[in-house]
């Protein structure tokens, strides 16, 4: 299978990132991507399809990277607790990790200064509060929210002002 029958694959199946696969391609396109949480490797086909210059996923546990990705020169992934890492600039931040405030908020805290572009998964329903509420406690007067998406657990994007 190609990256490109993988995205198509991906975008029609039923799944909490189907609605946001095409805005996480676009976010990402030309940029250097940090990814927070690679789980199945859904976010990350969006970036690498959507023609990201370079994509580092983080996961705490170890993963089943499918080939489409594995043999991409763009990708690779750390096998890491994204707390016990050293951060590094990135343009774009995406962070579905550990969804407790803590969790949220110390990503945030120690990656999103690094970052021109920051977007969270998971922010919109009352199943993961603590995601949607270290978001608003961490943004402040320097971040703008240019989108915010309700559909599949919802998507929220902030720029540096």
């Amino acid at each position: 299978m190609s990256l490109r029958e993988r995205y198509l694959t991906l975008c029609m199946q039923p799944s909490d990132m189907k609605d946001h696969m095409p805005r996480l391609a676009e976010i990402g396109r030309g940029m250097a991507v940090t990814e927070i949480g690679f789980r199945t490797g859904v976010s990350a086909t969006a970036f690498l399809y959507g023609g990201c210059k370079r994509l580092v996923s983080i996961d705490i546990a170890e993963c089943d990277v499918p080939p489409e990705l594995r043999d991409d020169a763009r990708f690779s992934l750390k096998v890491a607790n994204s707390n016990e890492l050293k951060p590094w600039k990135s343009d774009v931040l995406f962070i579905d990790g550990d969804h407790s405030y803590n969790g949220v908020y110390s990503d945030l805290d120690r990656w999103a200064p690094l970052a021109k572009v920051v977007a969270l998964h998971d922010t919109a329903g009352r199943k993961w509060l603590g995601v949607r509420e270290a978001m608003h406690d961490w943004f402040g007067a320097d971040w703008t929210k240019i989108a915010e998406y309700h559909d599949s657990h919802g998507l929220t994007i902030w720029q540096r002002a």
